[in-house]
């Protein structure tokens, strides 16, 4: 294995705790709660986000760079999770019972909601050497935009219901459920160009 740098040292680090903390989030909700899994874009983007990680730390043990395709991947883990944190604390938290400690602090959602997506944010922008540009937005917000197609489409038929308030078509104007879609992901689109401009190691 080729000798780290420092800051890939650090950012190997950073994706090992992330892969336990997403870990010990999984073992809690499955402890915890009774609640559906793959439904909460959370889970999907911890999943996803674990995945990733995972990736980063082989191919930083074998001493080579990520390929393209694994760092666009974890520029969209990555948005993913922002996109958890923002949601949780500026649309979840005012209207979650326990408000944000609950919400941000209390068993899995610890992991889920605060720490997994702050360190992800940290090792990919300020620590992981990685080749992304703007170029790779569209492919980086695949996930996300999955997600809300798929998840709409179900609320629409009637299979699930949310589990977000804004995904709720039914109990709100067809106008509401538009803004808030162009809102999120324009928002997860801006989130992913700041992401891509805030790297220090290119």
């Amino acid at each position: 294995m080729k000798k780290l740098k420092d800051f890939n040292k650090y950012a190997l680090a950073i994706n090992l705790l992330i892969i336990i903390f997403e870990i010990i989030g999984i073992v809690l909700r499955a402890v915890m709660s009774t609640r559906t899994w793959f439904d909460y874009y959370t889970v999907d983007s911890n999943l996803f986000a674990l995945a990733t990680s995972a990736i980063y730390v082989y191919y930083t043990l074998k001493g080579k760079d990520l390929p393209h395709w694994a760092s666009v991947a974890k520029l969209s883990s990555t948005t993913a999770l922002m996109v958890t944190f923002i949601v949780v604390v500026t649309v979840l938290a005012p209207i979650y019972p326990g408000g944000y400690p609950a919400i941000m602090f209390e068993g899995q959602m610890l992991f889920t909601h605060t720490l997994c997506p702050l360190l992800a944010l940290a090792s990919f922008a300020l620590l992981e050497h990685n080749r992304v540009s703007s170029k790779d937005i569209p492919a980086a917000m695949i996930f996300t935009l999955a997600y809300a197609t798929i998840m709409i489409i179900l609320n629409i038929a009637k299979v699930v219901v949310g589990p977000y308030p804004f995904l709720m078509v039914y109990n709100q104007p067809i106008w509401a459920s538009i803004l808030w879609c162009v809102g999120i992901l324009g928002g997860a689109a801006v989130l992913t160009w700041g992401i891509i401009k805030l790297r220090r190691h290119k």
